[in-house]
């Protein structure tokens, strides 16, 4: 008969960087998940607003794109912000079957409010760690994400 273990493990896998970084990752979605469930908007919601505001105009394909998603997927995201009146989709007039996507106001001032909230999760997570390190390791992910 086998017994339960009693303490797992995870030797193994921690000596795989890729395994540390989706457990980092992991704890910092939960602490950002968290923030946003209070604004009403989910990580995805935010990360497509957060572009939208930031590149109004931009084409749902972009979007897509950008946030490395089905564009499928997107139209149900895209659907909820603007039914959340946080975004409007205009028509292109170079384009009949693209929109393009423009913020609100409300959804820019939503947008400012959640980073800020997300900023807060960060802090909550990352607090302990000196900001020179935090500022070093960025050009290691850009560096990561380009290839």
């Amino acid at each position: 008969m086998i017994e339960p273990v009693e303490q797992i493990t995870d030797k193994s896998l921690r000596r795989h960087f890729g395994y540390s970084l989706k457990r980092a990752y992991a704890r910092v979605h939960t602490a950002i998940t968290e923030e946003l469930n209070q604004l009403g908007l989910k990580v995805i919601s935010y990360s497509a607003l957060s572009m939208i505001v930031e590149n109004p105009g931009l084409k749902q394909s972009q979007l897509a794109e950008a946030l490395m998603i089905e564009r499928s997927n997107l139209v149900v995201i895209i659907d909820d912000l603007e039914n959340k009146n946080l975004i409007y989709r205009a028509q292109l007039p170079s384009d009949r079957r693209a929109y393009a996507l423009i913020p609100t106001d409300e959804g820019k001032a939503l947008a400012v409010r959640a980073g800020d909230a997300v900023a807060d999760a960060e802090a909550a997570v990352f607090g302990h760690f000196d900001p020179a390190l935090i500022e070093q390791l960025r050009p290691a992910f850009d560096r990561i994400w380009s290839r």
